[in-house]
Parts: structure tokens; C-alpha cells; sequence
């Protein structure tokens, strides 16, 4: 029995080393993609999330290349080599070596801009009827949003 104790204790300690490993965590801002215009001040609003939270998961995330990848293996960060390729110009409005960007398709909430929330409208689709009676509550529009997502990871 004694001998079985230290042998448990030396797996839970490498048990509990390997599967603490600390979460990247981003604090992002969100623009409403069919209005954007590069303008970085109008945020829609703001969230924070985690790679391995759900969050995470309803976000399209580019294939972008974070600072000091090598995915060529040519020995220089890619991210160098991205930033230096073009003499003297660069032309992304975001620089993707600090920042991720991604685009996340929304149901809108306030299909009719009046206020009020679609839960709470009577009127849903702001055509004159209630929805009890409106053959399309909803409308017949497209009700997505697609929002452009810019976050910055969180400090360690």
C-alpha cells in the first residue's frame, strides 16, 4: 500500500503540471461590418473571450500568422517578413502582428431599429401587424449581422 502511495502522488503531480497551462485570452471590439469604415471609434460594442470558451467557437477566425511564426521555416518570423516586404508602405489599416481580427454572423435583435427588443415586440417587422396575426413576424428580409471583430490578447 505504501509503496502504491508515492507512485500515485508522482502521477497526480504531473497530472496537474500538464493541465495547467494558462488560457490565451483576448479583449475584443465589435463594428458592425455593413457600416464600417475603418473608423476604429464607432465600436458596436465589446467582449471578452478565451480560445477555449464558446465565444470563441461563433467566431470565423482568418488564418492569420502570429508574431514570431515560421510557417515558410525559412528562419525569419513571418511576421518580420510580412512587415518588410513591401518597401516603405504598408497597406493593412490593422497591424496583425498585435491584433486579431475576425468576422462572427449575428441574428439581429431589433429587426425594425424601434427599440425594442424582438422578444419584447409586438410588432417584430414594423409592418402595421401583430405578430399573432403577421404570416411573416419576422419579416422577409435577411436578419444576420456580420460583425467585424478586432481583439488584442489579454496580458499574462
Amino acid at each position: 500500500m505504501f509503496v502504491k502511495f508515492p507512485q500515485f502522488l508522482l502521477i497526480f503531480f504531473f497530472i496537474s503540471i500538464t493541465s495547467c497551462e494558462k488560457e490565451d485570452c483576448y479583449q475584443c471590439s465589435i463594428y458592425d461590418l455593413e457600416t464600417f469604415n475603418g473608423d476604429f471609434t464607432k465600436i458596436k460594442g465589446n467582449l471578452n473571450c478565451c480560445k477555449n470558451d464558446d465565444t470563441w467557437e461563433e467566431i470565423y477566425w482568418g488564418n492569420l500568422v502570429t508574431p514570431g511564426e515560421d510557417l515558410d521555416q525559412d528562419g525569419i518570423p513571418d511576421s518580420y517578413v510580412e512587415a518588410n516586404q513591401l518597401e516603405g508602405a504598408n497597406l493593412s489599416i490593422i497591424d496583425l502582428s498585435i491584433y486579431t481580427t475576425g468576422l462572427r454572423v449575428v441574428e439581429s435583435n431589433d429587426i425594425d431599429n424601434d427599440g425594442i427588443l424582438n422578444i419584447n415586440d409586438d410588432d417584430i417587422d414594423n409592418d402595421g401587424l401583430l405578430n399573432l396575426d403577421d404570416t411573416t413576424p419576422y419579416g422577409t428580409e435577411d436578419n444576420m449581422t456580420i460583425e467585424y471583430i478586432v481583439c488584442s490578447k489579454l496580458n499574462d
